[in-house]
């Protein structure tokens, strides 16, 4: 078996409730992650009315921000420790309005390059696609430091 990274490890404290939210995250009320697996990350959001626009349909911008959340938990999954990312694309297609209710939410990689991610978020409610987003996560590597001169 393989150490975990400090990025899984991470997902991990996440999953149990043992890390405290940020504060980005306490403020736009966004979900806990329930669950991964390499290159997949799951959870569920019951859908807060503050976030309800006219006629009641959820924000789209909201959906970006969960969009955006759970593109980064899954980019996570197979970071390595000394690299951290970027959102640099996402992508949102809305097919039918998310209303009140539980929305059901998956995050993948689906491809994985020296330096992006590619990764997919579906949403769903009551077992009906509403939203899909599509992202880039860039892979930033710490720059080398020079040597030290005496």
């Amino acid at each position: 078996m393989t150490q975990k990274t400090k990025w899984q490890n991470r997902l991990d404290a996440i999953v149990s409730g043992e890390i405290e939210k940020p504060e980005l995250v306490q403020i736009m009320r966004l979900p806990d992650l329930e669950a991964w697996a390499p290159g997949e990350v799951t959870t569920h959001w019951d859908v807060d009315p503050a976030f309800l626009a006219g006629g009641g349909s959820l924000f789209g911008g909201y959906i970006a921000s969960l969009a955006d959340q759970v593109l980064s938990h899954a980019a996570y999954t197979v970071l390595d420790d000394a690299a951290f990312i970027r959102t640099i694309h996402l992508d949102v297609e809305f097919y039918l309005p998310i209303k009140k209710g539980r929305l059901d939410i998956l995050g993948k990689v689906t491809h994985q390059a020296k330096t992006r991610l590619h990764c997919e978020v579906s949403f769903a409610q009551d077992g009906q696609r509403m939203a899909q987003a599509t992202g880039i996560q860039q892979i930033v590597l710490p720059k080398p430091q020079p040597p030290a001169t005496a």
